[in-house]
């Protein structure tokens, strides 16, 4: 068995914003699950997409699932001026269906190398969500779910990897504060390692991320960001 010094500065990865590195206490580690979650357009395909592309820009590879055609080669240009080295680094894998999704997890291992440093999934839950909707036996469903995430987290600590996904959310109307709450309740809650939400502070880009779940970050701790023309960037 090998031993590993913890807590290494090569153990975390760079969303490529300082504020959130540091609110996530490095970046996003390797071996663990970290999750984002938030309402639509407030910056978590952002992230996502930039985390991978700088990643791939220094010489590695990375996996993005895609579930809601969220990766923009026209947003990719904007974060790099010259993105097309990137790209060539980046393997898309684009499911269109539940179905599809469980096998590309089932199988993604498969697509993993050496210069493998993360797996991004786009969003983990949008059609998971969507067989929800129409799917009678909920615990088959339920199971079938938790177990790409298992899946994800043995790839992860075998291979030394990071893994980070975004969810979606939904109102919570039992809620006296009327809030949100992410998809897939208890599954994906156990399951990641760091749970970071994400809220959206005015129209002018300016975001705020919130640790909800974390080895050693007190939960409630914050960081803003801002969404511009080039990214994600410091406020």
């Amino acid at each position: 068995m090998e031993l590993r010094q913890a807590d290494k500065k090569q153990d975390y990865i760079s969303v490529g914003c300082q504020n959130i590195d540091s609110l996530l206490g490095g970046g996003i580690k390797r071996r663990l699950i970290t999750q984002f979650y938030g309402p639509s357009t407030v910056g978590k395909t952002n992230i996502c997409m930039q985390c991978s592309l700088l990643l791939a820009s220094n010489g590695v590879n990375v996996i993005f699932v895609d579930t809601e055609s969220g990766f923009s080669f026209e947003r990719a240009g904007q974060i790099l001026k010259d993105p097309r080295e990137a790209l060539s680094r980046i393997t898309l894998i684009e499911p269109t269906t539940f179905s599809e999704q469980k096998l590309a997890l089932k199988n993604i291992e498969k697509a993993v190398t050496k210069e493998t440093q993360v797996i991004v999934v786009d969003s983990i839950s949008s059609l998971y969500r969507l067989e929800l909707g129409e799917e009678n036996d909920v615990v088959k469903l339920n199971r079938e779910f938790g177990g790409q995430i298992s899946k994800l987290m043995g790839i992860a600590r075998k291979n030394n990897i990071a893994v980070l996904v975004s969810n979606q959310v939904y109102a919570d109307i039992g809620s006296a504060s009327g809030g949100v709450k992410p998809v897939s309740g208890d599954i994906l809650r156990y399951s990641s390692n760091i749970i970071v939400e994400l809220q959206r502070v005015d129209s002018l880009g300016k975001r705020k991320a919130i640790v909800k779940k974390h080895q050693w970050v007190p939960e409630g701790t914050t960081a803003f960001f801002r969404l511009t023309q080039n990214g994600v960037e410091d406020t």
